[in-house]
């Protein structure tokens, strides 16, 4: 589906949704975005579709609308701009439909205890509405080179095929699995230099979906929650050490910038292909360790240090190498 209609939404995307770079940009020519349409309608169908073969998808009809609710309003801030208020309004507004339709946080491993926590309700309902308006902030964020989103995605949703296939939930499998097919296709059009951009309709939209999936086929099982997390760890890490820094220095934290891990590695001087496949291989550890965490063959130090260690490890090599490039500069 992307192979075929990536191509036409460029066409439309030329005349209708221009990216135009400015200095906070990572890209240098104007670039038509709105390319993730075809990843945007692709999770929202498959949502509602696959609930009408399974009862293991919670919530999957009310799932696919939210989803499809999500990109609409990001395709029309691609193609005309919305403010910051009426976006964050959606995904408030989205996230608290998702929790009383699909499901909410009811119990929750912590890696190296035993015994699950069980949450309140109110508790869970919270915390898993603040976990999905972030994601979906932090997946867009996140998309800001070329390729990085959609490697996220379809790795992440590889991921979530392979974990539901190992526990039997092959029918709802398919969701993540075609998501997954979908960035694969548009990473054809997307790869380093882009001929054209994801766009909010797609970046919000795979935010919303891998933040909501672990609702949905959570079950009775405490350590989705942990995997849910583990799967889009290196863009949660980003985001999250990235908003903290700014808001330590006082920086307005809504005002545009170029501040995120991947960006400083780029404005340090690597390509965004490079970057791109770094992160890419970080995605894969984690998910790979994740899954075989998540069916007890490994220890729960091993999936700290695969969540973890990398992005200490990035974080440290980019200021390692804004301190060379400032010095040839």
């Amino acid at each position: 589906m992307s192979l075929v209609t990536v191509p036409v939404v460029r066409r439309w995307a030329l005349r209708a949704a221009m990216d135009v770079p400015t200095d906070r940009s990572s890209h240098t020519v104007p670039t038509p975005r709105g390319g993730g349409i075809p990843i945007a309608l692709t999770a929202a169908l498959a949502a509602a579709a696959i609930s009408l073969f399974t009862d293991d998808l919670h919530g999957g009809a009310v799932w696919g609308v939210i989803l499809l609710a999500v990109a609409i309003i990001g395709l029309i801030d691609d193609a005309r701009g919305l403010g910051t208020t009426v976006r964050f309004g959606v995904q408030i507004g989205a996230a608290i439909t998702a929790v009383v339709f699909v499901g909410r946080f009811e119990s929750v491993v912590i890696p190296g205890l035993q015994d699950p926590f069980d949450l309140p309700w109110v508790v869970g309902a919270v915390l898993a509405t603040v976990w999905i308006v972030g994601l979906t902030n932090a997946y867009n964020f996140m998309d800001g080179i070329d390729g990085l989103a959609g490697c996220q995605g379809a790795i992440a949703g590889l991921a979530w095929t392979a974990l539901l296939v190992s526990r039997g939930d092959g029918v709802v499998a398919l969701v993540p699995a075609l998501v997954a097919g979908a960035c694969l296709g548009f990473l054809r059009f997307n790869w380093h230099p882009a001929s054209i951009f994801m766009g909010d309709v797609a970046s919000t939209t795979l935010g919303l979906f891998f933040a909501t999936l672990g609702l949905a086929v959570r079950g009775d099982s405490p350590e989705i929650p942990v995997v849910a997390f583990v799967f889009v760890a290196p863009f949660v890490l980003d985001a999250t050490f990235t908003f903290t820094r700014r808001l330590v220095k006082g920086e307005n934290v809504l005002r545009p910038h170029r501040t995120h891990i991947y960006q400083r590695l780029v404005v340090s001087g690597l390509s965004h292909a490079r970057v791109t496949v770094i992160f890419a291989a970080y995605m894969v550890v984690a998910a790979v360790v994740g899954i075989f965490w998540y069916r007890g063959s490994l220890p729960s130090i091993a999936l700290g240090a695969a969540t973890f260690a990398p992005f200490v490890a990035l974080v440290a090599w980019t200021s390692m190498r804004e301190r060379r490039y400032a010095k040839k500069g």
